[in-house]
């Protein structure tokens, strides 16, 4: 884990705090979306071109701009009481 990387115990208090937190993975990621466009919040695949020129989804795009944040797989998404996002960078995953 990075230093910015929550702890199991962080993301115990966050939650205790009134915080909704996933960690993004590429197995998740549909179950991460579907829960974020529930809360009313649009969230989609975030697209971009792999090493061999195809896209690829490497995330998910969160909000609408101006404003939308962006969460790569392994990355902590936190959706605090307020209603508004941050992203915690996690670990370089291969995807």
């Amino acid at each position: 884990m990075t230093d910015t990387t929550p702890k199991p115990l962080e993301v115990t208090q966050l939650e205790k705090a009134g915080c909704r937190v996933w960690q993004l993975t590429l197995q998740n990621i549909g179950r991460v979306d579907n829960d974020i466009d529930k809360l009313g919040v649009f969230a989609k695949g975030y697209w971009a071109a792999g090493d061999d020129g195809r896209l690829e989804c490497i995330g998910l795009r969160i909000g609408e701009r101006p404003g939308h944040v962006i969460a790569f797989y392994g990355d902590w998404i936190i959706r605090h009481p307020d209603g508004h996002f941050t992203i915690h960078p996690g670990p370089e995953v291969d995807q």
